[in-house]
């Protein structure tokens, strides 16, 4: 199961990879914030291969799992 998730993963990170580079040169440079959420019983530790070779490439990655997204969605709707 550890394996798909990474291929998984892998194959989404090329597809992001690849539509930066099609970008025109008067535009401004893309956003490079990424955030990996994880959940179904387990917790983002599963993302940290990915999470490495993204953080060396240079984009600003964040990780989640689903329960904490929504407690922090909770806490900020109370506020």
């Amino acid at each position: 199961m550890g394996k798909s998730i990474l291929t998984t993963a892998l194959v989404v990170i090329t597809l992001i990879l690849a539509s930066f580079t099609q970008r025109k040169p008067n535009q401004d440079p893309p956003v490079k914030n990424i955030v990996l959420v994880h959940g179904a019983f387990v917790d983002g530790s599963g993302w940290e291969p990915v999470y490495k070779i993204l953080v060396k490439k240079g984009y600003n990655v964040s990780t989640k799992e689903v329960a904490r997204l929504i407690e922090d969605a909770a806490t900020a709707a109370s506020k």
